[in-house]
């Protein structure tokens, strides 16, 4: 980098709907859930993720909601994210499932 040029480097990821929608859903997910006709009717850009994740059933497996707060075994988006992933890395499930497991506050 050259002097005086700045690189905006995201916060670590915690376990708050907040830092995984900064560090996850938007840089990772929304390229595909997101904009006018949203992946699997999800849309995970910052103004609508939250209402589209938490107590919503999933459209792939309907007897699931896709965010069950309290619940992230019979959370869709962990089992997901547990198995596919599409490009959010493993490491970031544990962040997740605590954010669940906390209530998955807004």
């Amino acid at each position: 980098m050259s002097a005086g040029s700045t690189m905006t480097v995201p916060p670590p990821l915690m376990a708050d709907f907040e830092s995984i929608q900064t560090n996850i859903f938007t840089p990772i997910c929304s390229g595909c859930h997101g904009g006018p006709h949203p992946a699997a009717n999800l849309d995970l850009d910052a103004a609508h993720s939250y209402d589209d994740l938490v107590n919503v059933p999933s459209t792939e497996e309907p007897t699931l909601d896709r965010v069950k707060p309290g619940d992230p075994a019979n959370s869709f988006l962990v089992i997901h994210m547990q198995s596919d992933g599409d490009g959010a890395p493993a490491s970031d499930v544990p962040f997740v499932a605590q954010w669940i497991t906390d209530g998955a506050l807004h």
